[in-house]
């Protein structure tokens, strides 16, 4: 088995791949390296394109976790849809909101009508913005533009009670309009559609595209079309023969269970990278006016899955490694709760008491600190509960299709599970404190 080692006689290599290692593993991930001839990025394209040719409306639902290529992939389909369809003469509209960011109606409503403005050059401006005033306003430019794609990011926010009535609003427009407007909804609310009125969640007809998981094949993809545009010298050797080894399989598959996305994993390599600079090379004190760096000739060789597992405790500080298998916050919160119930004598205990039990103590943490504790969804935690069964510490006892309604069971005694808790208690982050001592 390779060890992919770097010694100090690398030194120079390090510091002349440096600037062009920091470019290409910048945080600017996904854009230009996704797979072409991926089944998500061909279904979208291929409806977008159908609803552009035939010049009718569409709603289509992206879920999942950020940096899991949700926007990207969009944003591809959107660029394929134009080059097959040759558009010359009209083009289409591409307007890209955060609906946590602008968060008002207004504010949002105002971000469409500028991106409108600047993208369709219209010079002519609304005086009360409103829906309705934002039709009317376009209907006169319909004939200029093939059609109009809105990207609505973080729509889950546009689910409460008092912002429903706005969704179905834009809905409305998109439904009645002759003119083709494509929807497009961005959430990592697996529950979005559920907390929607009837009324509102009958306009999202389409099945729904989920981005949970990354491919290994894709993966390597993206790291060796970024490594591809580095000069060649040994340590680029290295990186690259890690990336196409079982090795870096096997490490990618632990990985899965910290849910992590492909802009951590970029970060994750860069960060390697980073240290082993820092570690074979130091200041010249010699170069008083100009900053230079001479060998380290003390530090000793280390392998390259060694640096990985260091990065990743400055991307993951909390991360625990139990028994070989890497646990991560969210899969805490679910054994945390999974305890508690069970101290509490509950007899059969279902994962939506566990959802329930978890939302509770947000609740409470964010009335008491004024904080929030968003991460853990329940898209979060149902992803956390699958790699919890797969790494055997708990089992499921399938009672219905609805995986909220299964019964959980633990693999493992409780005095272990209580040891697990104590071994971590004091390396926990504010939440996480606070859900320690809220179930103990």
């Amino acid at each position: 088995m390779q060890n992919f080692i770097l010694t100090q006689y690398m030194s120079q290599d390090l510091t002349d791949s440096y600037a062009q290692f920091s470019q290409y593993f910048s945080e600017d991930v996904m854009n230009n390296v996704l797979i072409d001839d991926s089944d998500k990025i061909k279904d979208l394209t291929d409806r977008l394109k159908d609803s552009l040719k035939s010049k009718t409306n569409n709603t289509i639902l992206l879920y999942g976790q950020e940096g899991f290529g949700r926007k990207s992939a969009i944003r591809k389909a959107i660029d394929n849809c134009e080059q097959d369809l040759q558009m010359k003469s009209k083009k289409i509209i591409k307007i890209f909101v955060n609906a946590y960011l602008h968060k008002s109606e207004g504010n949002i409503l105002s971000a469409i009508n500028n991106q409108l403005l600047q993208t369709a050059q219209i010079k002519s401006k609304i005086n009360k913005l409103s829906v309705d005033e934002l039709m009317k306003h376009f209907k006169q430019y319909e004939n200029s533009f093939h059609g109009i794609v809105l990207v609505i990011e973080r729509v889950e926010i546009l689910a409460t009670v008092k912002k429903q009535f706005f969704l179905y609003s834009i809905l409305e427009w998109i439904r009645e309009s002759k003119y083709p407007i494509i929807f497009v909804g961005i959430t990592s609310d697996l529950l979005f559609q559920e907390k929607l009125e009837k009324r509102v969640k009958s306009r999202f007809q389409n099945i729904p595209y989920f981005f949970m998981e990354l491919d290994f094949q894709f993966v390597q993809k993206v790291l060796l079309t970024r490594l591809e545009q580095i000069d060649r010298n040994q340590v680029i050797n290295i990186y690259e023969n890690y990336i196409l080894s079982k090795s870096f399989e096997e490490y990618f598959a632990k990985l899965q269970s910290l849910q992590v996305s492909i802009s951590k994993l970029i970060y994750l390599f860069r960060s390697s990278f980073f240290l082993a600079g820092s570690r074979f090379n130091r200041p010249d004190k010699k170069m008083i006016d100009s900053f230079k760096f001479e060998r380290n000739v003390q530090a000793e060789p280390i392998s390259l899955q060694e640096l990985m597992q260091q990065s990743l405790k400055w991307i993951y500080p909390n991360v625990k490694l139990e028994n070989g298998k890497l646990l991560s916050q969210p899969e805490y919160v679910i054994l945390f709760s999974f305890y508690n119930l069970i101290m509490h004598q509950k007899p059969q205990i279902m994962f939506d008491d566990i959802i329930q039990h978890s939302k509770k103590t947000m609740q409470t943490y964010k009335l008491q600190h004024h904080k929030t504790a968003s991460e853990f969804t329940p898209l979060v935690l149902n992803k956390a509960l699958d790699n919890l069964i797969k790494q055997k510490f708990i089992s499921l006892q399938q009672q219905s299709k609805n995986l909220e309604n299964n019964q959980i069971i633990l693999c493992m005694s409780i005095d272990d599970l209580k040891n697990l808790f104590e071994n971590i208690r004091y390396d926990l982050p504010d939440f996480m404190s606070y859900l320690y001592n809220f179930n103990f």
